[in-house]
């Protein structure tokens, strides 16, 4: 991502505002021929550009750069340094991408005159910091190559992550000696749409964070991660009571800080903020921000009143958040009260609850959150993969999910619980489908008190489909399939008008011919595709096989299941290996024919 940054100090122009960005004057070109006069020279080069290869899109925090975007950066580097048209087009494609700060705001330090051989960390900054304190005086600073490159990569950049451990401490001096230089209307990060801002001190000011989101009219998403590094100050705040408090101190005015920042930004409506579980944050920082749409909670929800820390006065007239999206980290020390008392559950869409540390309270946190829920909610996912306090042998699952039984609207219901065991009958399934007539996909994942009664996959699924015609997705604790009495034929009832394309179960007894038994799923659900997890063995790998050998008329594998199955639906491999089979049937029939 370094090579980005291109020393074109005699190519840049003078700096002007078009429509909200900030641009660059590059020469338009010749006009003399009829093609130039139909497309300009700058539409040509952009045509060109877009055949490159482009950047990957969304910002990912910590995932190792492919080598495919390695080359598709290579490339406009390449283009940028044909000339100035092509420097401009190509370099806005560049930087329209995932940019990390560190690269961003060293580019105002770029015409710095160099540190003396082998000097300090410090001594690199105050060098840089007084070569900045000059260039910024007066307004001198307009022509400095540094500058105009600075405010052509910042117009570019759509993603922006910040970690401020690793920015030098007088590049945020730069950004605020900018912000205040500004003319009316212009803005230093005028396209920026989201913004991760990572953070390793919270006690520290946050002002620094503040140039980031005041000039940035289009910031519809925010990430605040406040991340524990190894040091003595982070062992004390673990550790004590007003070390923990005075972290959460800082986060508060932390919040409110951007709140005020944001004051101006229609467009704001996602809040990510991820604090280490330690610092128990009060839940009605939240009230600080109107408007979201969107808020994931990764930390501490503490009740307000759980430590003595001083809130913002805007706090205390703000009414609850109204949301449409809510993601919940839940731990030992989650409050639910208190979320519950500062954000407003009525309107909610979507509500997801993951843990990794549940409390014992934690599945009655869960179904009193649903309880605070409206026919709104249309998606709930909860996600538990450990269990330090198990439940009683035996709990009746629909006694967690009755809550939800009157959200008519629900799409999507997830419930992955691996780590705790619950009685599930056929009917508590059949309550659900008839409750949730617009579902779509049901996820039900934990183990099973009884597999005495598992699902008959014969009755359950024409059932399901029935009274919820639109269902795609189906994975459940346990299913079966059961002999019948008599000799008759393995049929399911024909669901044509199905939409399932997903089946899959924790648990899978089959006591039926496998190849019947997929005959009929083909049959019964035309739009059945995947059997089982893909790509991971379980027991649905040789439904999955055979469904896809009938639904693609692959006679081949059919009779190679043929081969090696058995009497009475218990399967091993053959001796005799499939060529060996069709050598000895051709002979078998050419000596019958003779």
């Amino acid at each position: 991502m370094s090579s980005g940054v291109i020393n074109t100090r005699s190519e840049v122009t003078e700096p002007t505002s078009r429509g909200g960005w900030y641009t660059f004057n590059a020469s338009p070109g010749p006009r003399s021929t009829a093609t130039a006069k139909a497309l300009s020279m700058h539409d040509i080069v952009r045509e060109i550009v877009a055949v490159f290869p482009q950047p990957p899109g969304p910002l990912a925090e910590q995932v190792p750069e492919t080598m495919e975007s390695k080359a598709a950066k290579k490339g406009l580097v390449t283009l940028a340094l044909v000339n100035q048209v092509f420097f401009y087009s190509a370099m806005e494609v560049l930087w329209k991408g995932p940019i990390d700060g560190e690269i961003l705001l060293k580019v105002l330090c770029m015409d710095s005159p160099p540190s003396p051989p082998r000097s300090s960390q410090i001594t690199q900054e105050a060098t840089q910091l007084d070569y900045a304190t000059r260039v910024f005086q007066g307004n001198g600073y307009l022509s400095q190559p540094s500058y105009q490159r600075f405010r052509f990569y910042s117009a570019c950049v759509r993603e922006l992550r910040v970690c401020t451990a690793n920015c030098p401490t007088s590049v945020f001096s730069h950004i605020h000696t900018l912000t205040s230089q500004l003319r009316s209307g212009d803005h230093i990060f005028p396209a920026l749409e989201r913004l991760v801002w990572i953070e390793p001190r919270p006690w520290v000011p946050w002002s620094d964070i503040v140039p980031f989101l005041a000039e940035s009219p289009l910031l519809t998403s925010l990430a605040l991660s406040v991340q524990m590094h190894s040091n003595e100050y982070w062992n004390a705040a673990a550790t004590t009571l007003s070390g923990r408090t005075d972290c959460a101190a800082a986060i508060v005015r932390l919040c409110s800080a951007v709140s005020q920042s944001l004051s101006a930004t229609p467009s704001f409506s996602n809040l990510v903020i991820e604090i280490p579980t330690f610092i128990p944050v009060p839940s009605a920082i939240l009230r600080l921000f109107d408007g979201l749409e969107s808020v994931e909670l990764q930390m501490s929800i503490a009740a307000t009143s759980a430590e003595s820390i001083e809130l913002p006065a805007p706090l205390r007239v703000h009414g609850r958040l109204v949301l449409r999206e809510l993601d919940l980290f839940w731990n030992m020390d989650s409050h639910v009260q208190s979320i519950v008392q500062d954000v407003s559950f009525p309107h909610l869409q979507e509500l997801s609850i993951t843990s990794t540390h549940p409390s014992h309270t934690f599945l009655a946190d869960v179904r009193f959150l649903s309880l605070q829920t409206s026919s709104s909610l249309t998606t709930i996912s909860v996600c538990s993969m450990l269990r330090l306090w198990p439940p009683l042998n035996g709990q009746d699952f629909s006694a967690i999910v009755s809550p939800l039984l009157a959200r008519r609207n629900l799409r999507q219901v997830s419930f992955a619980l691996p780590g705790y065991s619950f009685l599930l009958c056929p009917s508590d399934l059949e309550d659900m489908a008839a409750s949730w007539p617009h579902l779509e996909a049901l996820h039900l994942s934990f183990r099973l008190s009884s597999c005495n009664t598992l699902p008959n996959i014969q009755y359950i699924l024409p059932s399901l489909t029935l009274k919820c015609p639109q269902l795609r997705f189906l994975h459940l604790p346990g299913l079966a399939t059961y002999p019948s009495s008599s000799r008759t034929t393995y049929i399911i009832p024909a669901r044509p008008d199905s939409s399932l394309a997903h089946l899959s179960s924790d648990t899978f007894v089959l006591q039926n011919d496998a190849l019947d038994v997929a005959a009929a799923l083909a049959v019964a659900f035309p739009s059945l595709r995947q059997l089982g997890p893909p790509g991971v063995p379980s027991p649905w790998a040789v439904l999955h096989n055979l469904i896809n050998a009938i639904r693609n008329d692959n006679q081949l594998a059919i009779l190679q299941h043929v081969v090696m199955s058995m009497q009475e639906g218990i399967y091993q491999k053959s001796p005799l290996s499939l060529g060996a089979i069709l050598l000895s049937s051709e002979a078998w029939c050419g000596g019958r024919s003779g």
